[in-house]
């Protein structure tokens, strides 16, 4: 085990080396447990810490508030019990700078600066050309969206395809449940409001300008990732799925190996990674001749 972790760390070091140059994320405030998931190696994320393509972040039921600052002024804020991950390469679809899993997100942009495309991804919606902020919650199949200020596109997320584009200008609400039709209210009803973060009402600094004069804090490990702790995120739609295959296949460790195998018809995405030298030999067996 401590060979495994050693040889983590070297990559981890390794690769934010060689990620330098393409650094436009940071965490600036982890205000409770919070944790990062760089492939299957699991780490107590503080601030100053860069973040890069593909990374996984999770807060704890207990977590206030952890804040990611980004480039050309975008701001995200998460609360607690919230999963994403940063720039997901999911196939076929539009780069996003954050998919939400689960959980609080909060998103801003200063309404001076020109409106970024496209920025957030959930399994039922996405953020586009926001100007201001907003408030995302995402529980399971619900998804509620709260445009603080300015204005937010939102648009249906259906079999994979981006639907309905609405803009939600400040104050109105967006919310779908399952597969149910959108809703779109003139005000957020209180019981939605009620659940908002408090850390979200409260301004807080922008602090990346303070770490990026600093050294990078080491991050403290807390081990491999458990199959337990993946379930989560095994759990998402086809696409994450399948990212996590590309992302955690050179990378599992055995008791993670070992709940794949054990369940794999929940996984059929890991079923060529986990048992190709028993599909393989099938496959040319099965194969025609050609003469």
């Amino acid at each position: 085990m401590r060979i495994r972790q050693a040889i983590a760390g070297v990559l981890l070091c390794t690769a934010c080396l060689c990620q330098a140059a393409d650094v436009l994320r940071m965490a600036t405030v982890v205000d409770g447990e919070t944790t990062l998931i760089r492939q299957t190696t699991r780490w107590i994320l503080k601030p100053g810490v860069r973040l890069y393509a593909s990374d996984l972040i999770e807060t704890g039921p207990g977590a206030t508030l952890t804040r990611i600052e980004m480039s050309q002024g975008l701001v995200a804020d998460f609360g607690p019990e919230t999963r994403i991950i940063v720039m997901p390469k999911l196939t076929r679809q539009r780069q996003a700078e954050l998919y939400v899993l689960g959980g609080w997100l909060k998103i801003s942009r200063p309404q001076g600066k020109e409106a970024l495309a496209f920025v957030v991804r959930t399994e039922s919606v996405e953020l586009s050309n926001i100007l201001g902020s907003a408030v995302l919650q995402v529980n399971g199949k619900n998804t509620q969206v709260f445009a603080e200020s300015g204005t937010t596109t939102v648009s249906e997320r259906r079999q994979g395809q981006t639907v309905a584009p609405a803009l939600l200008k400040a104050g109105s609400f967006f919310a779908r449940t399952g597969q149910e039709k959108a809703l779109i209210l003139p005000r957020p009803p209180a019981a939605f409001t009620q659940k908002v973060p408090r850390s979200f009402l409260d301004p807080v600094p922008l602090l990346s300008s303070v770490f990026s004069t600093r050294p990078e804090p080491a991050l403290k490990l807390m081990g491999d990732l458990t199959y337990a702790q993946a379930m989560p995120w095994l759990g998402a739609e086809p696409a994450v799925g399948h990212f996590l295959v590309s992302q955690w296949k050179s990378d599992l460790n055995k008791e993670l190996r070992a709940g794949l195998e054990a369940n794999i018809k929940r996984h059929p995405e890991w079923r060529e990674v986990l048992f190709h030298e028993q599909i393989r030999p099938a496959l040319a067996t099965s194969s025609p001749k050609v003469w």
